[in-house]
């Protein structure tokens, strides 16, 4: 009989791929990892930054003494003069730089500055209308994955919201959400109870889904069900989600709005 040994090497940017592996495969697993951080990363990042810049430069400045626009050259050196500033700004850059990191395609920019223009109403591009529509942007798109979640994952969801409210933000870990979320549904009976297992999965689901995030400073000594983590979304965006899904039960709807409990 033939013995081969096989080596399996797995490169990823998650901290916790260890734990999404199953049981029989993590039996196996060596557990060994190299954690690598590119000399270059800032520089691309910057470059990448820089690229994004130009491109709004060249979309939104406005040719001066252009005969075919016909454009008043007073507020034609107005509008370029405050796009020059706009783009020296700090603030700006940290907003593009939210926006890159959501997608950085061409048809994603264009979409977002034609989008910032028809906020316009008659004044200078200005930081604070860029923040404004790259809030919407943000919000709109996190609303719409807790929108498509189960009427479980969605109760985690709010337990986890009503954890946020009463110890002020502070992490909280498997066996806070479960304690508070079988507390709710013991009280109500039109509400389906699960089994441990089950609310585990919808948990880790929601973690797949970057909903939630660990803290970094969790080890991987410690148990699934103990490790801390951040909440990403914001409770209203969570009450948005809730008052957009249909078919949610009234207990669950009346909980979400719930002084904390």
């Amino acid at each position: 009989m033939i013995f081969i040994n096989i080596y399996f090497l797995g490169i990823t940017c998650r901290l916790d791929v260890i734990e999404l592996l199953e049981k029989r495969v993590k039996s196996r697993f060596s557990h060994r990892q190299i954690f690598l951080l590119p000399h270059d990363s800032q520089t691309s990042k910057s470059d990448a930054l820089e690229d994004v810049l130009r491109k709004i430069e060249d979309y939104l400045r406005v040719p001066e003494g252009s005969v075919k626009l016909k454009t008043n050259d007073t507020l034609t050196k107005q509008w370029n003069k405050s796009l020059t500033n706009l783009l020296k700004d700090k603030k700006f850059k940290n907003v593009i730089q939210r926006l890159i990191d959501i997608d950085n395609s061409e048809s994603m920019l264009k979409d977002f500055l034609v989008k910032v223009i028809f906020q316009l109403n008659g004044e200078n591009l200005t930081v604070d209308i860029f923040q404004k529509q790259l809030n919407m942007l943000e919000e709109d798109d996190m609303i719409k994955v807790l929108q498509d979640l189960t009427v479980l994952e969605l109760c985690l969801i709010i337990s986890m919201k009503h954890h946020i409210e009463i110890y002020d933000n502070n992490p909280m870990n498997f066996e806070m959400i479960y304690n508070r979320f079988i507390k709710f549904a013991n009280a109500n009976a039109g509400v389906q109870n699960f089994q441990r297992a089950v609310i585990l999965k919808a948990f880790e689901h929601i973690q797949g889904l970057e909903l939630i995030s660990m803290l970094s400073n969790t080890t991987s000594k410690v148990q699934k069900e103990y490790q801390f983590f951040k909440l990403l979304v914001t409770p209203r965006q969570i009450l948005e989600a809730v008052k957009k899904s249909s078919g949610l039960p009234t207990e669950v709807t009346q909980w979400a709005h719930s002084s904390l409990t």
